[in-house]
Parts: structure tokens; C-alpha cells; sequence
């Protein structure tokens, strides 16, 4: 029992020291599979002046998308070019729009003429 005891401190004790990460050769990537690539092989360009480049080919502006957004749901994922997004963004608003007129109109119609409902 001793033993697994001294066994398991070993092993954690190596495990914080050995585990510590080297803050001076951490790569800081990007999310884009293009850039992040060439960052690892080291022959991007722009690495020296932004690792974080937003001037990466094929980046979409995420400030557009979320205006696009606001104005039309759904229009976002479009600029995005997610297209199966949009879709759906599409019909669950086209379904909440023709049952908001429905109801409207089953309403309007049970003011008006309350004896033939």
C-alpha cells in the first residue's frame, strides 16, 4: 500500500514538472487549415509581421456576417457560404412568418365576426 503511494507521487510530481509548457516555442495558430499549415512548416510569409492574420486568403469578415445577420437571419450563413445553415434559417423563418399571419388572420376574423366562429 506504501508503495502505491510513493508510486502515484512519482508519477504526479513527474508529471508537473516534466508537463510544463514552453511558453517562448508555442506556435499560435490561426484556425484557418491553409495558414495554420504553412505556420507549421514555417514558410508563411506574414508570420513575422501578424501570427494572427486576418489577411489570410479566403477569411471572411465576421463583423459583415453578424450584420448581415441582424438584418435577415439567414444571411450571414450565405456571405459564410454555409449553405445547408442557411437553408434551414430560411424555412424556420418562412414557417414562423406564415404562422404569425395565420393566427393574425383567425384572430381578426374571430373580432369581426364572433358568431360565425
Amino acid at each position: 500500500m506504501k508503495s502505491t503511494k510513493v508510486f502515484f507521487l512519482i508519477v504526479i510530481f513527474s508529471t508537473i514538472i516534466l508537463g510544463q509548457e514552453d511558453v517562448n516555442n508555442k506556435l499560435e495558430l490561426t484556425g484557418s487549415l491553409f495558414a495554420d499549415t504553412k505556420i507549421i512548416s514555417g514558410t508563411y510569409s506574414a508570420l513575422s509581421s501578424n501570427p494572427m492574420a486576418y489577411d489570410l486568403p479566403g477569411k471572411k469578415s465576421p463583423v459583415l456576417s453578424g450584420v448581415l445577420s441582424a438584418i435577415l437571419p439567414g444571411a450571414g450563413q450565405v456571405y459564410n457560404e454555409d449553405w445547408w445553415i442557411a437553408g434551414v434559417f430560411v424555412v424556420v423563418e418562412v414557417a414562423l412568418i406564415t404562422t404569425a399571419v395565420v393566427y393574425d388572420n383567425r384572430a381578426t376574423t374571430r373580432r369581426l365576426f364572433p358568431k360565425l366562429c
